[in-house]
């Protein structure tokens, strides 16, 4: 190699070397801050993922730095123009180094490598500014300290100029490192390019965590876009077999194009006119309460109310983030593959809402929170879902001395003043009101006198929090009791994600608790259910007479089918009978005893494919059925 090629590919390959060193220290780091989230933790596991993370961060590499580096080695450059790539190379840069680091902030907050998501979680800079606080170690180590490589490069190469090659070096280097380079955006030479659910060994979440290169995942994510997923030679079922995985008895559809638009079939002429008020509370996961077996006994209070109630003690919720809870609460409709549907072009889709629907019933209908308007977005979407009364931090009439200082107002007071509002209305009501806590930085009201519960473990500041939001659900009901409204509600309890777990099961596992005294009866149901069937469910239970197009299905009554969905970003998850059928967007990727095997480490489909196979098909009908509706404007119907 001549003495001109090596200097002109000298700093090609520093950018390389330092690029690669700071995505390793940013697995390094994901391995310190989250160790205790692996199910399993050895060295062939490390190996294995810091191997194949080098495919990640190949692909990353060439994505971002491709087309400056492409420019730099053209012949005859002008020095004005490689100054301007230098500097361009040095943005870049910067933001390679802000993605690796911020990052492991956003993990901490959504458990979900995808940075670029910073933008649907915080409404504004200074909701992020606030967040950031709490994270300053971070910013002030990690930006300085990974940037400062590339600026010294910068300075040097920005100054010199670049040596002349020979006629076929020149021409041979530009060729060379467009073919290198998109061989490394694809991931190599295989058919499908490289996409997020390579990273991701079946069954272990977070060792294909540590795989992933975050600024690959930003990229995907911005590149995927809103495109719905289908798969039609997978998923052949006619709509009418697909229907009957979510129709209760005695419904009927309306439209053969619209596969999830319904008349329900009220039990009784009149519908019960009940109340309903649905607590989501943040990061509640079945394996940390008490009425589930948790020996910390971390939520007195709903334990005492679980055991006075109807619980289904195998639902789960659809995703691991409050914008994915969201709208399959309050709407039933389904976010696919780490897509939240609240930040799609699609989330002001007509549709038929929880708000809309019993709206038409003379109900009032209020979403209730603590966080500021226009959070993740929360606020907007739930007018789409017609809800007619939002009131946020800005309008609950509380001051910023109630405030945690980073999410909104404490709980206790949120509750408190839900409790007011929910007393004056003279009119029926459903109510969705989401908590804040638990949640990093698990900062707790000054006079809350059990801040400091729970010492000396590596969870007990999540516990402390969680037993916070406990009191602060005990201190509504112990009001709501008193009042003329409660013996006339059904009060539900549910989860928008758990804290993270291990085990997969365990991971998405949520309470789901219907609680109505003197109308409800107390039981332990193990159906398999989900944050879906919660609409559905309140519409066959209070006998509604209404169209909707509800995407899950009716817990209450004649059970049809019973079925659940988990969201794993890459991939999904259909859990039917006592199997879990893992798919990405073209095919199965294994099955899983969900009772026995609830890390899914054992995967069953190489021995049981043909006894498996119809639940697979069943799976990516159902996919179709909910990407036509969506893509194609066809939830529901104008009316």
């Amino acid at each position: 190699m001549s003495g001109s090629l090596r200097l002109r590919l000298a700093p090609m390959l520093r950018i390389f070397v330092v690029i690669l060193v700071l995505s390793n220290l940013g697995r390094l780091g994901f391995l310190f801050l989250f160790s205790n989230e692996a199910v399993r933790w050895d060295t062939p596991a490390i190996v294995r993922s810091l191997a194949a993370g080098l495919r990640f961060d190949l692909a990353a590499f060439a994505i971002v730095f491709l087309l400056p580096l492409f420019v730099l080695a053209l012949p005859r450059l002008p020095n004005a123009v490689r100054r301007s790539v230098w500097i361009l190379i040095l943005v870049l840069h910067f933001l390679w180094v802000a993605i690796t680091f911020g990052d492991l902030v956003f993990y901490s907050i959504a458990h979900r490598r995808a940075a670029a998501e910073f933008v649907a979680v915080f409404a504004s800079f200074k909701d992020f500014w606030s967040f950031l606080k709490g994270s300053a170690l971070y910013v002030l180590i990690g930006l300085p300290v990974g940037s400062l490589p590339f600026y010294l490069m910068y300075r040097r190469q920005s100054r010199q100029a670049a040596p002349e090659l020979g006629r076929y070096a020149t021409l041979l280097l530009p060729v060379l490192l467009l073919f290198c380079g998109v061989i490394a955006i694809r991931g190599g030479l295989q058919g499908r390019p490289l996409n997020v659910t390579h990273a991701f060994v079946v069954g272990d979440y977070f060792w294909g965590n540590v795989t992933l290169n975050p600024v690959f995942a930003t990229v995907k994510l911005a590149y995927t876009g809103d495109a719905m997923p289908t798969n039609r030679a997978q998923g052949d079922l006619p709509v009418e077999q697909v229907r009957k995985m979510f129709v209760a008895e005695g419904e009927k559809f309306l439209r053969d194009d619209y596969t999830f638009y319904r008349q329900s079939a009220p039990a009784s002429a009149k519908s019960l006119k009940k109340n309903v008020v649905i607590f989501i509370m943040e990061s509640w996961s079945a394996a940390d309460l008490g009425w589930f077996g948790n020996e910390r006994k971390a939520t007195p209070v709903f334990d005492a109310i679980a055991a006075d109630s109807l619980n289904y003690t195998n639902a789960f919720a659809l995703g691991n983030r409050s914008i994915t809870a969201i709208p399959t609460i309050a709407s039933s409709i389904v976010g696919m593959f780490g897509r939240p549907y609240t930040t799609s072009s699609y989330a002001n889709n007509k549709q038929r809402g929880m708000g809309s629907i019993f709206a038409e019933q003379g109900y009032a209908t209020y979403f209730v929170t603590g966080y500021k308007a226009g959070a993740q977005g929360f606020s907007t979407y739930m007018q789409v879902a017609g809800f007619e009364k939002i009131i946020t931090r800005e309008n609950l009439g509380l001051g910023l001395d109630k405030s945690d200082g980073v999410w909104g107002i404490y709980d206790h007071h949120t509750f408190s003043r839900l409790h007011e509002i929910l007393d004056a209305e003279t009119k029926p009501f459903v109510a969705i009101v989401p908590s804040l806590h638990p949640h990093h930085p698990y900062k707790l009201p000054d006079d809350y006198a059990e801040k400091e519960f729970y010492k000396g473990f590596a969870r007990a500041p999540h516990f402390n929090a969680l037993r916070y939001s406990d009191f602060a659900l005990g201190k509504f009901f112990e009001r709501a009791r008193k009042s003329r409204y409660f013996m006339n509600t059904v009060f539900i309890i549910t989860a928008d994600h758990t804290y993270t777990q291990n085990g997969v099961i365990a991971k998405y596992r949520i309470p789901l608790t219907f609680y109505a005294p003197g109308f409800l009866k107390p039981e332990k149901n193990a159906t398999l259910a989900s944050q879906l069937d919660i609409l559905p469910t309140l519409i066959s239970m209070l006998s509604v007479d209404t169209r909707h197009a509800s995407m899950g299905k009716s817990l209450w009554g004649k059970a049809t089918q019973p079925w659940a969905i988990i969201d794993l970003d890459g991939s999904m998850g259909y859990l039917s009978g006592n199997t879990a059928v893992m798919v990405n967007r073209e095919a199965a990727l294994g099955a899983y005893d969900i009772q026995n095997d609830e890390d899914f480490s054992r995967n069953l489909l190489p021995a049981r494919q043909s006894e498996i196979q119809p639940q697979i098909r069943e799976w990516f009908s159902y996919m179709n059925a909910v990407s036509d509706s969506i893509s194609k404007n066809r939830i529901a119907p104008a009316e």
